[in-house]
């Protein structure tokens, strides 16, 4: 797998894949609580409207809740920073 990074203020910064995170976009309530009440989801945080950023309890359960999400909305992976310290 090729790694990844991005560029803040002209500095790259290598990210790594979540390994339990991932976000939802859907203005589907539905969809929403039905995730809420699953067992394999640890937390959930709306981070804008209609946006919604989910924690798994691990991996294989993150991608089964993807996959059942993209039926009715969107759903990403979630990349965190690698790098220990962002510039201020």
């Amino acid at each position: 797998m090729n790694k990844l990074s991005v560029k803040i203020g002209g500095q790259n910064y290598n990210l790594k894949e979540s390994k339990q995170e991932f976000s939802v976009l859907t203005a589907n309530p539905e969809a929403i609580d039905k995730l809420r009440k699953k067992k394999n989801v640890r937390n959930m945080s709306q981070v804008a409207p209609g946006v919604q950023v989910i924690r798994s309890t691990n991996p294989a359960t993150r991608d089964r809740s993807m996959d059942e999400i993209r039926k009715t909305g969107i759903s990403h992976h979630v990349y965190e920073v690698v790098d220990e310290e962002l510039p201020q």
